[in-house]
């Protein structure tokens, strides 16, 4: 069995995220992501934005999760996975779910001074 580790991100996950971007499907869906998207993410209270690695350490999806003020439901709000993996889990698992515009959505919410839950 495969085993996954979770930790937040970190400003030297950048490059590899850029890169993941470059993918048309996952920008479409998720993106586009930038360095105010960034600097956000790293000193948001309200959440976090995981990163999921594999036994050997490298990065297999990013998960973004929003905090319950209360402490009872927390949510996901964007979940982007490797676009280099994607191809052999489609064919295994047929299409994934379509999130469209949480990514951007969230951002948007955040630059209008609306809360994001």
């Amino acid at each position: 069995m495969t085993r996954y580790d979770a930790r937040p991100l970190v400003r030297a996950d950048w490059a590899w995220v850029q890169a993941w971007f470059t993918d048309a499907t996952l920008d479409r869906e998720l993106g586009p992501l930038d360095e105010e998207w960034l600097e956000h993410v790293l000193a948001d209270q309200e959440g976090v934005e995981l990163v999921v690695t594999d036994c050997g350490g490298a990065a297999v999806a990013l998960v973004g999760v929003a905090w319950d003020p209360d402490g009872a439901t927390h949510g996901i709000t964007d979940l982007a996975v490797d676009p280099a993996r994607t191809a052999s889990t489609a064919s295994l698992s047929g299409p994934a779910p379509r999130a469209r515009g949480a990514r951007s959505g969230r951002a948007a919410r955040r630059r209008r001074g609306g809360s994001v839950r």
